[in-house]
């Protein structure tokens, strides 16, 4: 449910890196790797000096 509610989010908002990385995480808890990668550097290519990347 987390997951629907951070792809609605980034649907609104694409350029927040921070919805980014907690779309990434929840991938990352759910075991969906690759998926989790990508958003992590689509966080880094909004804001390539973002810590939490």
């Amino acid at each position: 449910e987390a997951l629907s509610c951070f792809e609605q989010a980034i649907i609104l908002n694409p350029n927040d890196p921070d919805l980014w990385n907690s779309k990434a995480s929840a991938l990352r808890s759910m075991g969906r790797y690759e998926e989790a990668i990508e958003c992590f550097n689509k966080s880094l290519e909004i804001d390539p000096r973002d810590k939490h990347s």
